[in-house]
């Protein structure tokens, strides 16, 4: 039982005037849950441990001790939580996402595409797997897969940010800026104060020597951005 489904539980027992009576491993589980919501990383991971030393099983508690983990830094001890869960339940779909976000962080981009694959062996129209599948494929150089995943994505769903973003950061690769700003336009029409999105359209109005155009891309970032941007 993940800490949403539980608070749900919790509210409707609560409402219905009815009182929940869980196990041990439960009660550190839901303790844990509580401390992982307040920030207190730490103290939620000795919950869980607690959980898990009676239910070694727990998937949901591998699971949340490894976002906690993630949460202070640790990602190693992250990715053996998310294994751990995924041991127990291969098919779990969060303990799947946060392997390829943390791959993905850590820009290991082969491991990332591999766990996107068993996220698409289960979803093949997850578009946050795919577009981080187009954006593992653009940092390693293969331009073509990039592209092509991208316009899948579109296909999908037209109005993609990230997927209008990501392709126009293959045809900025490709030199072909016009084609590019129209895809970072594409973006800003889904997400206007899209940061990412305004700087790279300044980057390719600058290759175009297009400087005054440019400077008001860029300035537009800077005001979305806490740091400045630099060109």
């Amino acid at each position: 039982m993940n800490c949403k489904l539980l608070f749900l539980i919790t509210i409707l027992s609560v409402s219905l005037g009815l009182s929940l009576k869980f196990t041990e491993e439960e009660e550190w589980f839901n303790k844990g849950c509580d401390l992982l919501s307040s920030g207190d990383y730490k103290g939620a991971i000795d919950c869980y441990d607690h959980a898990l030393e009676i239910a070694p099983n727990m998937v949901d508690a591998w699971y949340n001790e490894g976002v906690c983990y993630k949460k202070l830094g640790d990602f190693q001890k992250a990715l053996v939580c998310y294994y751990k869960a995924l041991s127990l339940d291969p098919k779990y779909m969060s303990a799947l996402q946060a392997e390829s976000v943390l791959f993905y962080d850590q820009k290991d981009y082969e491991k990332t595409i591999e766990c996107c694959d068993r996220i698409l062996s289960l979803d093949s129209a997850n578009l946050d797997a795919l577009n981080r599948k187009t954006s593992s494929f653009y940092y390693l150089g293969d331009y073509e897969k990039a592209l092509d995943l991208s316009d899948t994505v579109l296909k999908i769903d037209p109005k993609s940010r990230d997927a209008w973003f990501n392709k126009g950061n293959v045809l900025f690769k490709q030199k072909n800026y016009e084609k590019a700003m129209e895809c970072y336009d594409k973006a800003l029409e889904v997400d206007p104060a899209f940061a990412s999105a305004w700087f790279n359209k300044g980057v390719c109005l600058k290759a175009l020597f297009r400087f005054d155009e440019a400077r008001v891309c860029f300035d537009k970032a800077d005001s979305l951005k806490n740091s400045k941007f630099t060109w």
